[in-house]
Order: structure tokens, then sequence, then C-alpha cells
């Protein structure tokens, strides 16, 4: 076996990688129940708790284009889940709000799938989800040091 496969960092590496894919895939079948992608559970979740937000706003906290926020939207516009709005004090400017109906689904899925993120990390204790938590944002934090622009 190669050296380097054996290394801490190597390990550590193809661990995370493995969780995230393992996680994703769990919460997607998740969010499905509810007829929702990972992406559309993100922008529903995020109006639920901001009543409203601007596509550029939430493009930016999901770290997606505008382009493909735009999509996402349309389709959860399509079903009656949000609704865009003219800004009131820029009316170049559109804001997404949640509907009734976005509501309704919001207080059915969001608490649901926390629980299931509860079962999915109930092998770990509290301390070791927080050190966790911890490792990964230092992590993360020195990526954005050396991550280049695109």
């Amino acid at each position: 076996m190669d050296d380097l496969a054996v290394r801490p960092e190597i390990r550590a590496w193809l661990a995370i990688d493995r969780a995230h894919h393992v996680l994703s895939r769990l919460l997607q079948q998740h969010m499905a129940h509810y007829g929702l992608t990972k992406p559309q559970y993100t922008v529903l979740r995020t109006l639920g708790e901001q009543q409203s937000a601007s596509l550029s706003e939430l493009a930016a906290s999901m770290d997606v284009t505008l382009g493909n926020l735009t999509g996402i939207v349309d389709r959860l516009e399509a079903a009656d889940l949000v609704r865009r709005q003219r800004d009131a004090t820029d009316r170049r400017s559109l804001r997404l709000q949640i509907t009734p109906a976005g509501r309704e689904l919001y207080q059915q899925a969001v608490p649901s799938t926390r629980g299931c993120v509860r079962e999915l990390f109930s092998a770990l204790s509290p301390q070791e989800i927080s050190e966790l938590e911890r490792l990964l944002e230092k992590l993360l934090a020195q990526l954005h040091l050396e991550e280049v622009p695109a």
C-alpha cells in the first residue's frame, strides 16, 4: 500500500468524504418525503426563519449562483411554497417570501429534519459533536484562507 494512503490526513479526508456522502444521501431521502431537495429545503428553512430574503442574500448564504437559485425558486414558486415580490425600498430588487402553504410545510419538514439529524449523530456524545464541529470549523477557516477565486 502506498505510504500516503495511511497518512492520518488522507484517512481523515476519506472519512470526511464518506461521511458527507452518506449524510447527504440519508438527509436527501428524508427531505424527499416532503417533496423537497436539499437546496429547496434550505430556501424554505431560511424563509421560514427570516420571513423574507433577497435572491442575492440567499445565493450568497447557500454558496450558489443566482442562476442556480433561480431554478430552485422557480420550482418552489410553482408549488406555491414561496413567492417573489418587489422590494418596497428598491423596486429593481426581488425578495422571496414564504407562502401559507410554504409555512405549513416548513412547520412539518424543519422539525422532522432536525430530528433526523439528531438521530444520524446519535452515536456521538454532545461533547464529541462539539469537538467535531470545532475541528471542522478550524479546518474550514484554513481552507477559506487558501481558497483561490474561480
